[in-house]
Order: C-alpha cells, then structure tokens, then sequence
C-alpha cells in the first residue's frame, strides 16, 4: 500500500473508535451563485466537474505546476471505482498519467484524492485534461482537478496549519497566566516562537468571527455577521438572514491556491458548515457536523500523514472546548474539586437550556458551581492542548517540522461569571474577546518573542500571505503580525487600534475599540451608551472612565465612525449576502441547543 492509501486505512480506524460513522448522509451536489457545482460525500465537499456510472469531464490548462491532485468520489456500492486521467498537447498522442482500478472502495460514499506527479516534457505546457471516473452499481463523481507545487525540502515557502479553537479564552493557558497545567504543549510552542499577549477576535461568536479570521475582514465590511440572538432562536426557516458572503471576498484559501497551496479544511461544528461560504477557495472542506475533537483528531493526523509531498495550507478546527463541557475523561475531571457536590460533575452532561438558567441569571449559581464551570472548562482546554501535541509529533516525525508553519488561535472566549454571565454572545468583555495566538516555525518564526502591540484575528490572511510568499492585496484591514513584531522589538510596543462588532439581546449593536491600554465600548439601541476602561489599571473593566474623561471618550468615539465608514465602503464593493441555513445545519444547531 502507497501512504495515501496507509493513511486511508488508519482514519478509517480511527474514526470507527472516534464513534463517527463514514459516509452517514446522503450525497449532496450544490452550485453557488456563480454557477460552480459542488458534491459532498461523507462530509466532504469538493469543487465538482461531472456525475454519473460513467463521469467524464475535459479541462484546459496549463501545467504550470509540478502536482497534479485529483479527487474521484463515489455514491451507491459500486463493485470497483475506475480512474483514469490522461493529458494532451500539441499533436502528440494523449499521454495516461493515471488508470487504476479500485475494488469496493468501502462505504456507501466518500472520495479518493490522487497526487498525480506531472511529467517533465509536459511542464509549462498548455494541455487538455481528460478526466474518467465510473461506478458500476453507483455514481461517480470528477473533483475539479488542481495544480500545487511540490514540496520544496528546505527551499520555498513554508506548509502552513491555521489550527481555530472554538470559545478558547487566553488566560485559561499557562502561557497566558493561568496556574493551572492546562496546556504544556502549547506553552513550549509559546515559548520556541511568537505569542501575542493582546489578541482580540473580531465578533464574539463562532460565524462572524471565522468569516473574518478567514477574510481578513471585520464583519462590518464582509457583512457575515446575523443578529445573534435572532439566530439563537430560529423559529421562522423561511425568513432570510446573512449568512453567506456574496462570493466577492478573495478568502484565505482561494489566495493560497493562487499560490501553488494544496487546501483542505477539516470542521465539527454546523457554524463553520461550507454554504456558509467557508468551503470557497478550498480543494477539500471536510465539515462532519456530527464529528468531535477525537474524529478531528484522526482525519488531521491522517491527512498530515498522507501529504507531505505538496505544499499544504490546512484550516482545522475544533468546537471543544464550546459549552457544554463533556471532555472524555481523564480530563474531564482533571481540575475539579473532588469534595464537589453539585450538579457539574465528570460524566454528566448538562442541558444547554438548564446552563442558560445560570446565564441569564434565573440560577445564580453557588460559589462552588463557579469554580466547577471554570475546571470543567479547563480540563476541555488540556483535552485540545494533547491534540496540539500530537500534531506537533507528527510534523516532527515525518520531517514536516521545519518547512512548516503552525498558528493557534481562538474565534472567541467565554465568559465563566466574571461579570455574572455565562458564555459568549452576550457582551464584549475581555473574556469573551480576547483569545490566544500563538505562531511557531522553527525555520520561519522568531523564538520566544511576547508581542505586546494590540492585534486582531483580521491580521491572519495577511501574515500568511507573507509567508507564503504572496502579496496581501485589498480589500483586506489587517496587517502582517510577522512585520508587527519586528517592528516592536525595534521600537517598542505600538499603538494600534483594533476592532470588534456583535449584537446584544433585543437587536442592540455592540462595537469596541481597543487602543494601548484604553477600550472603548458602545452599545447602540432605543439609546446610545458608552463607556471605556482602561485596562492596564482595570484588567476586569469595573471602574468606566467615560463620565470623568470626555475627551479621550471623543476622541475613541471618532476612531470607531471611521471605521465603520471604511467598513462600509468595502462592504458595498463586495455586493449583498443572504442564505437561509440547509436543513441539515439547522438539525445540527438544534442538537447544539442553538435552535428550537
């Protein structure tokens, strides 16, 4: 067996013991609205040329590329999978750059992805693809075929692996201050590269945030950005929220592509599910809305596995540690009380509606319940921080470690009843705003360097294009955190205003700027209030400056209508955003407790 094929058997071992089924749904085939199929097969969708017993498509383009990659899915159960690519140029006879015959390949849909190493005499040549999948007893299906540079040893730009942690606050990391040991893997990434001490997420919940980590956009400007709490409660299907980009934004993954990239995206949470755009740019999203950390987990070792031979940008994402806390054990109760009496016990799951009794204040909870929220939390955060690790193993173990880079971060935090709240989407206090980033990169990345100056989860597309040796090309509103370091070991921190918007209960909208040690936080309803800390002095934003220093207040509050005039000006160039979940994300939301 060839390694593809190695790493194949092994997810599929592992996702047996993860308890995730493959190939648990129907296919489904969709266009976007500029006309380009997609076909998802166990969870998996692809960018999708032809269907059918007998699938055939022809593509023109130039190999311009040393790798050819190729993706064959299936439906039904087809006694054998046939595969053939051949290509031709000129008046030569068309060249076969792969046949194979597949038998039974396993589950009643999936795809198999090809690498297919491009000849010499055909490089730089302008040829035409000829694609063939059938599926006796089944369907077919013809992946858009894409081209990516092979991996370039210790030349060229680095892999990358943008790694999201749902709901995952700074300060519950050692690195970040907390005294408990909930992340030693993190924190010896913390220590050989870059952490930003003051990394702030653009929205307080998981879609808008993601949009614009992914976008190198504030909502404002990319327009993903539906009321919250309207969403929350989603009683009405047939009525239109925005939930989509308008196709317009250049995403993360599309740029890379430009670039020779091979992408892929591995998911869990029905937020990050691709009609909500999120699938645009990559050659494999894989969004298993029923899956969880241990069925992440696998798949990324596995691809991580199967492809170090192309250069990779890989998006994972993880919902733990999200609420409710039901981490496995032994780390489930890891930091809990043993003396502890109450209802947060290891094992137990509690109802997301019995939680909101304790987050709109109906329960109040005990002392002891509060302290029991914040272990359970944690033990969640050492559950993600032993699959950090174990990644960092694989990269070390098959020589990826040193032309590849990782990032860390968070969509979001959560509030643990700092401010009698539980949860997030509610507010934009620092505990549901400010979130770990951490890059590491032995060849790439400074060595444990702790960045001060203020950033945001909008600076990432441009860092990575940096990196990737590209250009950042508007619209984009965040800057290259790489340069922002440089910059600061030379002159010191510096003074850089980032941003945040969300939607408060009732349709109130929220926004903060954050600038040097001063925040400032507006909530615009049936009236307008302001306030703003200054957090160098009040790090838990109990004491509002906003009466006694009207001045600053101004001089914040301009800052914040600038913005929102430069954010709305990209957001008309970008054109309208509107979609109404499938069927299938609303089921998931309901199971997360987000619908009725």
């Amino acid at each position: 067996m060839n390694g593809q094929a190695i790493a194949a058997a092994c997810l599929a071992a592992q996702l047996a013991a993860a308890g995730c089924a493959q190939g648990s749904r129907p296919a489904a085939v969709a266009r976007d609205e500029a006309g380009e199929a997609s076909a998802t097969l166990a969870f998996e969708t692809r960018g999708t040329l032809a269907q059918g017993a007998r699938a055939r498509a022809d593509v023109e383009l130039e190999l311009d590329r040393r790798r050819l990659v190729v993706g064959f899915g299936w439906s039904g159960t087809p006694r054998t999978l046939r595969l053939e690519v051949r290509a031709s140029g000129g008046t030569g006879e068309p060249r076969v750059l792969l046949k194979e015959s597949v038998a039974s390949p396993g589950g009643p849909e999936g795809w198999l992805e090809r690498q297919v190493p491009v000849p010499d005499a055909l490089v730089g040549q302008r040829v035409r693809l000829e694609l063939r999948a059938e599926a006796p007893g089944g369907s077919a299906f013809l992946a858009r075929p894409v081209l990516v540079e092979a991996a370039g040893g210790a030349e060229g730009p680095p892999n990358l692996i943008l790694l999201s942690v749902d709901t995952l606050r700074a300060d519950r990391l050692g690195c970040y201050g907390n005294a408990r040991p909930t992340s030693p893997n993190l924190d010896r990434l913390a220590r050989a590269g870059l952490r930003f001490a003051n990394a702030y997420a653009p929205s307080n919940w998981t879609l808008p945030s993601h949009y614009s980590m992914l976008s190198g956009l504030y909502p404002a400007a990319h327009g993903v950005d539906p009321d919250f709490h309207r969403v929350a409660g989603y009683r009405h299907p047939s009525e239109k929220l925005q939930m989509r980009g308008s196709g317009a934004e250049r995403m993360l993954a599309e740029r890379l592509a430009e670039l020779g990239y091979l992408t892929a995206a591995i998911t869990e949470d029905g937020w990050m599910y691709p009609r909500f755009g999120f699938d645009q740019g990559f050659a494999s999203y894989v969004a298993d809305t029923y899956g969880s950390l241990a069925s992440t987990r696998a798949r990324a070792l596995a691809w991580l596995e199967a492809h170090g031979e192309a250069r990779f940008f890989l998006f994972l994402h993880t919902f733990q540690p999200h609420m409710p806390y039901d981490a496995p054990e032994p780390y489930a109760g890891m930091f809990l009380d043993p003396r502890h009496a109450g209802i947060l016990l290891p094992g137990v799951s509690v109802p997301v509606r019995f939680l909101e009794l304790f987050a709109d204040r109906t329960f109040p909870p005990m002392r002891a319940e509060v302290e029991a929220f914040r272990a359970l939390y944690d033990g969640e955060v050492r559950y993600v921080d032993d699959f950090v690790g174990a990644l960092v193993e694989v990269l070390e173990r098959r020589g990826l470690a040193q032309r590849t880079v990782l990032i860390v971060t968070g969509d979001h935090g959560e509030e643990l009843f700092e401010h009698g709240g539980l949860g997030h989407g509610e507010t934009l206090h620092e505990e549901a705003m400010r979130v770990p980033l951490i890059v590491w990169g032995p060849r790439w990345i400074p060595q444990g360097q702790v960045v001060e100056t203020h950033v945001s989860l909008v600076d990432l597309v441009p860092t990575l294009l940096r990196l990737a040796g590209g250009e950042p090309e508007p619209p984009l509103q965040g800057e290259d955190l790489l340069a922002l370091a440089a910059r600061e070991k030379r002159q010191g921190e510096i003074p850089r205003a980032v941003f945040a918007e969300a939607w408060a209960p009732g349709g109130a909208r929220l926004g903060a700027v954050w600038l040097g040690p001063r925040k400032y936080v507006v909530r615009r309803g049936s009236e307008v209030r302001e306030s703003f800390y200054d957090l160098a002095r009040d790090p838990d934003e109990r004491s509002d400056l906003a009466p006694r220093h009207p001045g600053e207040l101004e001089a914040l509050r301009q800052l914040w209508g600038r913005f929102q005039e430069d954010s709305a000006a990209i957001r008309e160039r970008l054109g309208p955003v509107e979609t109404v979940p499938a069927p299938e994300v609303q089921e998931r939301l309901r199971a997360l407790g987000y619908v009725d």
